[in-house]
């Protein structure tokens, strides 16, 4: 996973709140803006993969600083 995108995607709806995730338009434009030094088609992949409900698992993962997640 990349992680320069999954830390757009947080400081994006930290900033607009989640419903920004439900106006795909305006996710992309500021995701765009924010993860500018990402190649194109890997954030307009990650980008569609958001708007396809991926963020339900993203939103549940571990956080950025908190390592792999403990096996059971």
């Amino acid at each position: 996973m990349n992680t320069n995108l999954l830390a757009v995607l947080k400081e994006i709806s930290g900033k607009y709140g989640e419903g920004v995730l439900g106006d795909p338009e305006r996710l992309r434009w500021s995701f765009d803006g924010l993860a500018k030094n990402e190649p194109k088609p890997l954030r307009n992949a990650f980008c569609l993969c958001i708007e396809e409900g991926a963020y339900s698992a993203l939103k549940s993962a571990a956080d950025l600083g908190s390592g792999p997640p403990a096996k059971p």
